[in-house]
């Protein structure tokens, strides 16, 4: 099998893409990044940004639940599953939205200062959902193979 330089194989239709998997990887890095911070800096989380998502659950539980997202994210990275990838994407867009949610009843009532943790947590939420569809693969998925496939030149 010969390959033209530049040109990489094509992913067969039953395996994750590798932008799918990096896309969990940078996910689960996310996750983990924030439960290692609601664990070891509980105590930064006493803004009043922070008001709604406190009185959902106690910091140090949100930083348990999103290391277990991280784990499951990247288990699913690692093994390519598409099953567990949308469990995972799920369940982080459920957690992500909770988040965005708290950080804009914080903002109406006047404890945040500004919109910006809404847009970003909302943003990461939509991010989460997009990919989340079937088959996983990245939306420009069909873009880049059309590059990387000749189609009889």
């Amino acid at each position: 099998m010969t390959m033209a330089v530049g040109v990489l194989p094509s992913v067969p239709e039953e395996q994750m893409t590798w932008r799918a998997r990096a896309y969990l990887v940078i996910a689960a890095a996310r996750h983990i990044l924030v439960g290692a911070a609601c664990i070891v800096l509980v105590a930064d989380f006493d803004g009043d940004s922070f008001q709604v998502i406190r009185a959902v659950l106690p910091v140090w539980v949100w930083g348990v639940a999103f290391l277990v997202g991280g784990a499951h994210l990247t288990y699913a990275a690692i093994r390519g599953s598409e099953g567990h990838a949308r469990v995972a994407l799920s369940l982080s867009a459920i957690s992500t939205s909770v988040w965005a949610a708290g950080f804009l009843l914080a903002y109406q009532e006047g404890g945040a200062v500004s919109p910006i943790g809404v847009i970003f947590a909302t943003a990461l939420t939509a991010k989460d959902l997009v990919i989340c569809r079937q088959p996983m693969r990245s939306p420009f998925e069909p873009i880049v193979r059309e590059y990387d496939e000749p189609k009889g030149r």
